[in-house]
């Protein structure tokens, strides 16, 4: 029998100290990490904890960063204002008042965020969605909420409206105070966002999961054009938290519009057209057959890689199995995917590990080789491995590099389909203990058609001063667009005046650079806890004892509350 090597450093030990704590220290904890703007850097984590005057720290912690509580129930809104929690009486309570009208919507839109009326950029919202029938307050009442009837948290850009951190209570369950923590308080490599006439909508994250110039890899992030018949495009890449980021590279990729068909780009930029996509008819988890419906639109019900059957091995797989009609020996996977908040929690316990030798590892870091980081990462899972069952079993297919948690993409795998049985396909993702979550899953047997592919660079750039940085943006030369403060920004023009093309289909961001944390740890390095994460699938185990200590955590408060009744 293996021995667990991680119980004697538990971040959820508190947990069993405060037993009332279990309903309530999810919201808690969720409010406490409404700090954060999220990340595809998934590595900071602030340290929680339970105790009554830190929590309320956080919590006022949270007052002064200027989010902007929104609270939502049926078809009202209103803003909770001096916001506090009460732990005893686990409620949320506040001032209710009317919306201002910086925070009021302009229109519903049928898709992507809500416009807003036009303001100078007002303070990020925090969202509470409350479940139907709770009791909507007059203005100026004080008004208490139970965590209980609090169903979903996102925060807001609400310069565009667009949701940039999402966390479903009823998903997650007994995680969702952990998940909803690291949507407020974590770090972010760039954030992206598309002009729409007067705002800009959030699209995702450049160059996710590379912390030194020696990882830098082409990227490939999907941008949401709603208008086609632009005659240029516009984009604004910003650093909003504590990440010193670099940026080498900027440039657009057109893919031309097919009928009847959508086109993605694989991880190294090849176009695959899907225009007859089937849907799983089967999926089964570390050998159980679940659900399909979180697999079959995209809907952020999602597979979350937790499977607790197995409780001594540390990866975990899905296997979808699609109806196969052989008329080809090609298909093409299609993946609507990202990495999990839970990821970002455990690896920034990780760094804080460190404490005060951080800087020193983290400048150690930026010469290590790109093969030795990358097999690090190959060796904890951390990406999400594919593969084919063909006659000989499991072959390997590729593997997906992080995409960051903050946003799903979009991913496109080719399958060689040659050696496979006849009947139905079955193919595996794998990865850590819930390091991914899946939202879609569907492979296409058609025949791939051609694409053409239009580049255009930078046409112009400037940052948030109204300097001039184009050059800095064209072509992969390490000459980097260095963003080292919250605050900084630059727009970006791509001009389409000259595209010759019969209609623009999609349109990537094609992408490079690198970011790195700012961390002041104070407490002392753990080196003998940081030695175990050197092993394979030390830092996957690490993950699946986490949560299981969490689990039965909850089902020991469960049991408590019931003797009680």
């Amino acid at each position: 029998m293996r021995v667990p090597r991680f119980l004697s450093f538990s971040p959820i030990a508190f947990f069993r100290k405060h037993k009332r704590l279990s309903t309530s220290i999810s919201v808690m904890l969720s409010i406490a990490i409404i700090n954060l703007t999220w990340s595809c850097s998934y590595y900071k984590v602030n340290e929680v904890t339970s105790e009554q005057a830190e929590m309320a720290k956080q919590i006022d912690d949270f007052n002064k960063m200027g989010r902007y509580a929104i609270m939502h129930v049926d078809d009202f809104s209103w803003h909770l204002t001096k916001l506090v929690v009460n732990e005893d009486k686990q409620v949320l309570t506040g001032e209710a008042m009317e919306i201002s009208p910086q925070h009021t919507y302009k229109k519903k839109r049928k898709s992507g965020g809500n416009r807003y009326m036009k303001w100078n950029q007002p303070m990020d919202e925090i969202h509470f969605q409350l479940i139907p029938g709770t009791v909507v307050p007059e203005f100026g009442e004080t008004v208490e909420i139970p965590f209980s009837r609090i169903s979903s948290i996102s925060i807001n850009k609400p310069d565009g409206g667009t949701s940039v951190a999402y966390a479903s209570l009823a998903i997650v369950g007994v995680l969702a105070g952990i998940f909803i923590i690291i949507l407020a308080t974590k770090s972010s490599c760039p954030f992206v966002y598309v002009k729409d006439g007067n705002t800009y909508n959030f699209n995702g994250e450049l160059y996710p999961g590379v912390l030194s110039a020696n990882m830098e890899r082409d990227d490939f992030l999907q941008l949401d054009i709603k208008n086609k018949e632009l005659s240029e495009i516009e984009i604004r890449v910003t650093n909003e938290l504590k990440e010193i980021q670099h940026t080498d590279l900027l440039e657009l990729m057109i893919l031309e519009e097919i009928d009847d068909a959508e086109v993605l780009l694989d991880k190294y930029g090849k176009p695959l057209t899907f225009s007859a996509l089937e849907t799983p008819t089967k999926v089964f988890e570390d050998g159980l057959n679940l659900n399909l419906e979180p697999g079959l639109n995209k809907d952020k019900l999602v597979y979350h890689f937790n499977s607790l059957e197995n409780d001594y091995a540390n990866k975990r797989h899905l296997i979808a199995e699609f109806d196969y009609n052989e008329i080809s020996d090609q298909g093409k996977l299609y993946l609507t995917a990202k990495n999990s908040l839970w990821l970002d929690y455990l690896y920034g316990k990780f760094n804080s590990l460190f404490g005060t030798y951080y800087p020193t590892f983290q400048k150690n870091q930026q010469q290590t080789s790109l093969e030795k980081s990358q097999t690090w990462m190959d060796d904890q899972h951390i990406p999400l491995s594919i593969y084919v069952k063909n006659l000989d079993g499991w072959k390997f297919v590729d593997k997906i590099n992080p995409v960051g948690p903050l946003a799903f993409r979009n991913l496109a795998i080719p399958i060689d389909l040659g050696d496979c049985p006849p009947g139905p396909v079955q193919v595996k993702l794998e990865t850590g203990f819930m390091f991914w979550e899946v939202d879609y899953m569907g492979i296409d047997f058609s025949e791939n058609l051609p694409v053409d592919i239009h580049y255009i660079q930078p046409s112009y750039a400037v940052d948030e001063t109204g300097k001039n940085v184009t050059k800095l943006l064209k072509g992969q030369d390490r000459l980097y667009l260095t963003q080292p403060e919250i605050g900084n920004s630059v727009d970006v023009t791509f001009d389409l005046g000259d595209l010759n093309i019969s209609g623009i289909g999609s349109v990537f961001l094609k992408n490079r650079g690198y970011y790195t944390y700012i961390r002041n740890y104070t407490n002392e390095p753990e080196f003998d806890k940081l030695k175990v994460f050197r092993d394979d699938e030390s830092f996957t185990e690490f993950s699946r004892l986490e949560y299981q200590n969490l689990v039965d955590f909850a089902d020991q408060e469960d049991l408590a509350l019931s003797h009680d009744q």
